[in-house]
């Protein structure tokens, strides 16, 4: 107990070989241990503070009472913070968390075991068992308090935090025996000297960089102590002032003293100071040559830097030479990114200090407005007749601008030098005229440029009163600035607005501070790309103006300047009110033409070979968004695009999505997926989109995405039920369904451009959106639930299908699903209806016409449906007639294949993987068409379907055969008539004998103690058999065909071949019987979990009298030894009365389409 032993063996000592270390070996005794437990939790605050942090982790020790904050921008970060931790104050022995997420990460675990702490964990919703709750909640109500009592911003609260935390640490406590956590923790006294100011309290702070005579003591704010900086007397000081990047400055200060509120800063000197500064007189560095007296109103603080981390952005050396076309082009090209040369910092000026910016002069939009408009006066062949000419006119009317030289670029560009951008015009420009250069400027930006251009030219200059942008936030994934006016107020403003109305000061703020990227090193996001494309294109109109009529080029001091042509001119028609830049507009006509050109593409051969649109009910069908838009503009409509609003309009009012900024990082446990929007056009001309997402590169491990179906078998049992029992049937469709279903999986993406203003912001997905592994799933359990809260519940056999027993005990009302589709059959369908339209948003529900590829016709004459799938099987014809590769129309055929056809036999060519892949798609209609009501092509395609693996030419010929058979036969239907099957009375029927009984004393129907009690009449169930001896002619394998039926309705059938050889017609015979008495087992089982009585024997129809007599008769022989099972087990099943075997005719054998 006095001693611990982290590290029980060593590597060294146990390997036979020794080998030197490179890994930091022991991390488990390189950090403090303290015997206690600590208990850990994440708080929240409903706004972020002014550094920006929006919560924080404590760590609350049990023993000591030490509580440790630590402030955080996203909860995911907690588990950096452990390592301060255990830095700081120690590893404690155990870990106590709740159930969060981050507290089961990997990295979190990872973190303690590399420190040997042991993780314990709350129960969940018990929130008690955890410490951190109660100590957090007592930190809080105190932040809260002294914010209140002393009236500091609400956004200070994490000063304050750290503030409130380290005093608790040092104040005794009862419970501790009159000690401090700290003297307990550390095991020093604490001591309590520098706690000589409350927080938010008025205080004096040293500045010792204070220029002569201005005061070196500056009022603040006391917020905090500053642990890391200086000696202990250290304090952390609110200036209420903001650094270059607009963030406020915070500074750590030895020297401070208490202040009274309005208290004004000491003087530096007893004599009044109009006395003072009285015949003062200040000399340059030769104490000769008289310097103008200082501006009484000067900032004392004007000049200070900050000593914590900012530096005083240096003055800009302006030259006096009034080149005003330079001017103008300085102020729209920004920053160039060579360091100026000599001779470009001034013309006939000997003495460098006379060319340095005054302090009056401020970069303004103003500036180049009055260089625009003083570009229409500039027709000077020479710059001393220039210079000479403006230089007058300024000293009257015009305030004198800055000039063309780089050093005056440097100051007025907000421009970070790293970004690409056209430079000075040069004979090797011609490439900025190519239209890809603005490939990614957004669509109208031509029109915004020269909008822009146009207001420099007609606004008044007084009505220009933004002073600049003072920052930027994300609110939902959308942008806001905030932007500070020549009034002094200060207001919001989105993004869109800016970009409208002050796209030139916007697109140099975005670019500055990197506004939506979330690359340090590259400017990708969408408003950097704006801005860029922006800046670029004012770049080359400027540029144009130079070379309207040619490349007239001026020297100046060996450097190449553009002059305007002498023919250039800018007109303002002022008298008549219609005001225009013809140049500028020509410009930017001609940019818009250069744009549409087709340009050369140079990329490597074969990636631009794009598959042609696809073309559904007449539709051209568009890849993506911006091809999308670019129909609606061909079409003079907006069909697509509104489809694309709607879309996206539904999923935001679902709360799919969680907007976040572009530069936000989830946690780990979130995967990324790409958001894809498709496009699909309906029979009726409408245009539908559908945002989905790509589940396929989301890995699936952890999460189920298994999700079931309603059998085909259930829908039409479903039918004939509601036949006997004359119930309704509706059939409805729920509306984007998947959307409201939560998510069960952690994805997020990035929003693309049908978002619109939202583009480029981080998307958290919180609903099951389409495209995902497990949005079926969760729907479908949704849905469930739904349904289990209106007293349904699911059939043994069949959890798609749900029954609830009438309020009158006389049946049941059926429900069954399939994912989004669903089918009522009941007494009064529309009280279930109304009741799902109430949870759920319906897009239709009306009695059924067509439902999961089925047409439902009610007949008249049968007083029954009728189903059949004509609407599938033309869509499927229409689809293979347009193919290029069928080169003509089907031909139509009387039968599914040929007579006499035996497909293992063919030895044509085996199929590319293009024809390969069109053979398992014809292959794939089939079978689907099969599956819902064309039993008549059972053979054809389960003989077909053996080849899709490796197809041959003859293969492909053979499955555009039943096409052809399809073509001539494509509404060929099945009546849903729940009556009796109406049997020849001459027909030959074994009648059962007793004896049986005595032969398999234990035949007995298995019946399942659960199933629900049955209501209703009974349902007769026939099943029709037959084998095809021997029919492959390769493996000598028979073929089984069965036809199930209810009543007069078939229900289910099945041709496929059999697993043994048989050596005989009987043998073959008697396989397919053993296979109709499961398939009767089966059925009978369906029937009693539908609550249908089932008394009655299934009627077994089979055409070899043999078979039939060998299974009827208890004293009939076995003839094949090898048969021994299949016929034990069908004895026994007509024993036990499940099945009765009769003969019937080959002509009357209704299977003997499903083998021939």
């Amino acid at each position: 107990e006095a001693t611990t032993q982290l590290v029980p063996t060593v590597e060294a000592e146990t390997r036979e070989i020794m080998r030197d270390h490179i890994k930091s070996r022991f991390p488990e005794l390189k950090v403090k241990r303290v015997n206690d437990r600590c208990y850990t939790d994440t708080f929240f605050s409903s706004i972020p503070s002014v550094r920006g942090f929006k919560c924080w982790q404590l760590f609350a020790y049990q023993k000591t009472g030490l509580d440790v904050a630590y402030l955080m921008r996203k909860r995911s970060s907690s588990v950096t913070a452990l390592p301060d931790l255990f830095r700081d104050v120690g590893a404690p022995t155990e870990m106590f968390a709740d159930n969060a997420p981050e507290f089961k990460s990997e990295r979190w675990k990872t973190e303690l075991r590399r420190v040997l702490v042991k993780m314990l964990f709350t129960e969940p919703d018990h929130p008690s068992e955890n410490l951190s709750e109660r100590r957090g909640g007592a930190i809080k109500a105190a932040v809260i308090h002294v914010l209140f009592k002393t009236g500091a911003p609400l956004t200070l609260w994490c000063y304050c935090l750290e503030y409130v935390v380290l005093l608790r640490s040092c104040i005794a406590r009862r419970r501790l025996g009159w000690k401090t956590p700290h003297e307990l923790h550390f095991h020093s006294t604490p001591d309590i000297s520098v706690f000589r100011f409350v927080f938010w309290q008025p205080v004096w702070y040293h500045i010792p960089r204070s220029s002569f005579p201005h005061s070196k003591m500056l009022p603040g704010r006391f917020i905090g102590i500053a642990t890391d900086t200086g000696d202990a007397f250290c304090y952390l000081i609110w200036t209420g002032k903001k650094d270059g990047r607009g963030r406020y400055t915070v500074l750590a200060r030895g020297i401070v003293k208490p202040r009274q509120e309005g208290e004004e800063p000491p003087e530096v000197d007893p004599v009044a100071k109009d006395e003072k500064m009285q015949d003062l007189e200040f000399f340059k560095r030769d104490a000769k040559t008289v310097l103008p007296t200082p501006d009484e109103q000067q900032d004392a603080d004007e000049d200070m830097e900050d000593l914590i981390g900012s530096v005083a952005m240096k003055r800009s050396r302006i030259p006096d030479n009034p080149n005003h076309y330079g001017e103008a082009l300085s102020l729209v090209n920004g920053r160039q990114r060579k360091r100026p040369r000599l001779d470009d910092i001034g013309i006939n000026h000997s003495d460098s200090t006379e060319i340095l910016a005054t302090d009056d002069y401020q970069a303004e939009e103003q500036d180049l407005k009055e260089a625009v408009k003083l570009v229409a006066s500039s027709k000077g062949p020479s710059v001393d007749n220039e210079t000479q000419a403006v230089a007058s006119a300024a000293s009257d009317s015009i305030p004198e601008p800055p000039s063309v030289h780089r050093n005056a670029m440097d100051f007025e560009s907000g421009i970070d030098p790293s970004v690409p951008r056209v430079e000075t015009v040069t004979e090797d420009d011609d490439d900025l005229d190519d239209p890809e250069i603005f490939e990614h400027c957004p669509i109208g930006l031509g029109e915004q440029v020269t909008r822009h251009m146009e207001s420099l030219a007609n606004e008044d200059p007084d009505l220009d009163l933004l002073d600049h942008i003072s920052g930027h936030y994300w609110h939902n994934g959308a942008l806001f600035f905030k932007v500070k006016w020549k009034t002094d107020e200060e207001s919001t403003l989105a993004a869109a607005l800016m970009q409208s109305d002050h796209p030139l000061v916007t697109a140099k703020y975005i670019l500055k501070h990197r506004v939506g990227s979330d690359n340090t090193k590259f400017l990708n996001g969408r408003y950097t790309r704006w801005a860029r494309g922006f800046l670029r294109k004012v770049n080359v109109i400027v540029r144009r103006m130079v070379r309207s009529d040619g490349n007239d080029m001026l020297q100046i001091d060996d450097a190449t300047t553009p002059l305007v042509p002498e023919n250039l001119s800018l007109s303002f028609d002022v008298e008549g009110g219609n005001r225009t830049v013809r140049l500028v507009r020509r410009t930017a006509q001609h940019t818009e033409k250069m744009k549409k050109r087709k340009s050369k593409r140079r990329s490597k051969p074969g990636r631009n070979r794009r598959p042609p649109r696809k073309i559904v009910f007449g539709i051209v069908i568009p890849r993506n968004v911006e091809d999308a838009k670019q129909l609606d503009k061909e079409n003079g409509n907006t069909l697509w695009m509104d489809a694309v609003e709607k879309e996206i309009a539904t999923l935001q009012r679902m709360k799919c999505f969680d907007f976040r900024e572009p530069g936000y990082k989830p946690s780990e446990e979130y995967q990324f997926c790409k958001l894809t929007m498709l496009f699909e056009g309906k029979h009726d001309g409408r245009r539908k989109a559908r945002l989905v997402a790509g589940g396929h590169t989301v890995d699936p491990r952890g999460v189920s995405s298994r999700s079931t179906v309603v059998k085909g078998i259930s829908v039409r049992l479903l039918d004939l039920i509601a036949h006997r029992d004359k119930l309704i049937t509706v059939c409805g469709d729920v509306g984007n369904a998947f959307i409201t279903a939560d998510c069960m999986e952690k994805v997020y993406s990035r929003a693309g451009p049908e978002f619109g203003e939202l583009q480029d912001a981080i998307v958290l997905i919180n609903k099951a959106l389409y495209g995902l592994r497990s949005s079926s799933r969760a729907f479908r359990l949704k849905f469930a639930e739904f349904l289990r809260s209106l007293g349904f519940v699911p059939t043994r056999y069949d959890r798609d299908v749900w029954m609830r027993l009438r309020e009158a005990k006389d049946g049941y009302d059926y429900i069954c699903t399939h994912v989004d589709d669903f089918k009522v059959c009941a007494r009064n369908p529309k009280r279930w209806i109304d009741l799902i339209a109430g949870a759920f948003c319906l897009k239709s529900a009306e009695s059924p016409k067509y439902y999961l590829g089925n047409d439902y016709e009610w007949s008249t004459s049968h007083k029954c449906y009728v189903l059949g799938c004509a609407t599938y099987i033309k869509e499927c014809i229409r689809r293979l007639e347009d193919d290029e590769e069928l080169c003509g129309q089907l031909q139509k055929q009387n039968t599914p294949l040929p007579p006499g056809c035996h497909p293992e036999l063919d030895e044509s060519p085996l199929l590319d993987a293009r024809g390969m892949k069109r053979y398992q798609m014809l292959i794939g209609m089939m079978q689907w068409a099969c599956t819902i009501c064309r039993l008549d092509i059972s053979f054809a395609t389960s003989s077909l379907s053996r080849f899709s693996a490796a197809p041959r030419e003859g293969h492909l010929e053979l499955a555009y055969y039943l096409f052809g058979y399809l073509k001539k036969f494509p509404n060929r239907r099945l009546l849903l008539d729940s009556r009796s099957m109406m049997i020849d009375p001459d027909l030959k029927v074994t009648s059962f004998d007793p004896d049986f009984l005595a032969e398999y004393p234990d035949a007995e129907e298995e019946i399942d103690p659960n199933l629900p009690a049955a209501y209703g009449d009974e349902l007769d169930t026939s099943i029709f058999f037959d084998a095809d001896h021997a029919h492959d002619h390769k493996t000598r394998r028979s073929i089984t065909g069965i036809i199930v039926c209810v009543g007069r309705a078939p229900v289910s059938w099945l041709s496929r071949r059999q697993g043994c050889i048989a050596t005989s017609t009987y043998c073959a015979e008697f396989v397919a019987m053993r296979t109709a008495v499961e398939e009767a087992i089966s059925l009978r089982y369906m029937l009693r979990c539908l609550g249908v009585p089932v008394t009655m024997p299934t009627n077994l129809f089979g055409d070899n009298y043999g078979s039939i007599q060998s299974a009827s008769l208890p004293h009939g022989d076995l003839k094949k030894k090898h048969v021994a099972l299949s016929y034990h087990y069908v004895r026994e099943a007509i024993a036990a009365r499940i099945v009765e075997a009769k003969w019937v005719s080959s002509g009357d054998n209704y299977s003997d389409i499903a083998t021939k």
